[in-house]
């Protein structure tokens, strides 16, 4: 395999949408049959496994702040404070329990929306 002529930002910044089959096939140097076992190796040496760096699930308290870093959230809780110091309990309770079931319902929906992708994960994961 010759050397490589393009640096991972190149792959980046390549427009691929634009480009012929050819100029692709030209561009990574590769041709329609695809690549030889040897050259296969040599990628995988050089640029390691095809894979997508896995990120770990946030935590709870990263989920936690997610739902309270958001402006209206923040304008509610100012508001339940000032309701609060201005002596009207009830708006003040009636608003921070919103508060509080949003960021709850909120959580729950960012934890199933993980298991699901880590099912459709296990699901598509290829086998050679």
């Amino acid at each position: 395999m010759s050397e490589s002529i393009f640096s991972p930002e190149d792959l980046r910044s390549t427009p691929w949408y634009a480009l012929s089959a050819e100029e692709v096939l030209k561009h990574l140097q590769v041709n329609e049959d695809g690549l030889t076992t040897q050259e296969a190796a040599e990628r995988l040496a050089s640029y390691g496994p095809n894979k997508l760096r896995e990120t770990p699930p946030p935590t709870f308290w990263a989920l936690l702040w997610e739902q309270f870093n958001n402006f209206i959230v923040m304008l509610l809780i100012v508001a339940s404070v000032i309701s609060a110091l201005l002596g009207e309990w009830i708006d003040a309770s009636a608003i921070m329990a919103i508060v509080l079931l949003n960021a709850i319902l909120g959580i729950i929906q960012e934890r199933r929306a993980e298991q699901a992708l880590a099912a459709l994960k296990q699901l598509a994961a290829p086998e050679a």
